[in-house]
């Protein structure tokens, strides 16, 4: 019995470590824990150029990275200038936007409130004391509160452009100081467990994360292109809000294309509503089909038990909690494996 017990509180010991360890050390180490990967992985180039070329490791690793850094950047800096377009034009035309689903909620309390028998008066009077506020604080906004969120995105920008900094000079010193570093940790035999540890983690997490972000652009690509099909002009900016919502459990894009798809029937516009219906069909099916063919059964867990780590890790992390929840559980699963806790 004192066995079974201390059992338990090593395994509560361990996943509170866990839980704290992601929630409040891991966003203050990330720049470093993401130097080690990208050092890592760009390590064995630097040796092969270091060996025809000359030239310090640590100075090829830093061209390579900076080459890196620099596509990505430049992949999305068209993305977000396209994204902050389609954004622009949006909040143009709020006002109008807005008037238009008060419009669309209106005829629908009345032709459901005649299917019924009920006053549909009474369900939009209803409708509109509890979104309220809603509307104030999208058509009211004043300027004052414009500008301090101006500033809060631009202390937002320039904190990612000072972690990218963190990350490439740290990424240099790693890759010059690689074999001392790996020496080091040959000589701590104390923290080999934990090397084996992070290694079947990294593998783990890296499919997952990898297959996660594959979903996530063919999703948003698939939506994109069905809502430009449809005639919207603010296709991307629908698709990647759609893309994103779709990562998270219990959500979808059908919680989103199924009341538009309601709405555009009551407006007479079938073609455009068996669009929606059919998008989400389409979106479900991408999914589906690349969670079995990326992920299959390289996790090693039941698909419920990875939904399960997803939910939690939302009510834990927030939206992190999308790769958090389940980085969180195989931590815990891989240290109860590496001291035969299970």
């Amino acid at each position: 019995m004192q066995m079974v017990w201390k059992r338990r509180i090593i395994i509560a010991v361990i996943i509170a470590g866990v839980y704290a360890g992601y929630k409040y050390l891991l966003p203050a180490a990330f720049p470093f824990v993401l130097a080690w990967i990208l050092a890592v992985w760009i390590y064995p180039f630097t040796v092969k150029l270091e060996k025809y070329t000359r030239i310090k490791r640590r100075w090829t690793g830093g061209l390579i990275l900076f080459a890196v850094f620099g596509a990505v950047g430049i992949a999305g800096y068209f993305l977000l200038k396209e994204l902050a377009v389609q954004i622009q034009e949006v909040m143009i035309h709020l006002p109008d936007i807005l008037e238009k689903i008060k419009k669309m909620a209106e005829l629908g309390c009345i032709k459901a409130g005649k299917m019924t028998g009920m006053d549909g008066r009474v369900w939009y009077d209803s409708f509109m004391n509890e979104t309220g506020s809603f509307w104030t604080s999208f058509s009211g906004e004043s300027k004052g509160t414009i500008l301090v969120k101006a500033v809060h995105y631009g202390k937002s920008v320039l904190f990612c452009l000072s972690g990218t900094v963190v990350v490439l000079i740290s990424a240099m010193l790693f890759m010059g100081d690689m074999e001392n570093i790996r020496r080091k940790i040959r000589e701590y035999t104390w923290i080999s467990g934990a090397v084996k540890i992070s290694r079947r983690l990294g593998a783990t997490t890296l499919l997952y994360l990898k297959t996660q972000l594959i979903i996530i652009v063919a999703v948003a690509a698939v939506c994109a292109a069905g809502i430009w099909m449809m005639g919207n002009p603010y296709f991307f900016l629908l698709g990647a809000g759609l893309a994103v919502f779709d990562a998270i459990p219990l959500i979808g894009t059908g919680l989103f294309l199924y009341p538009a798809a309601l709405i555009l029937v009551l407006r007479k516009k079938i073609f455009l509503a068996v669009g929606c219906v059919l998008l989400d069909v389409v979106t479900s099916f991408t999914r589906e089909y690349l969670e079995s063919r990326l992920l299959g059964k390289g996790l090693g867990f039941s698909p419920v038990v990875v939904l399960a780590s997803v939910y939690f890790g939302i009510l834990l992390f927030g939206i992190w909690g999308v790769f958090l929840g389940p980085l969180s559980f195989s931590t815990v699963y891989e240290i109860g494996k590496e001291w035969d806790l299970w």
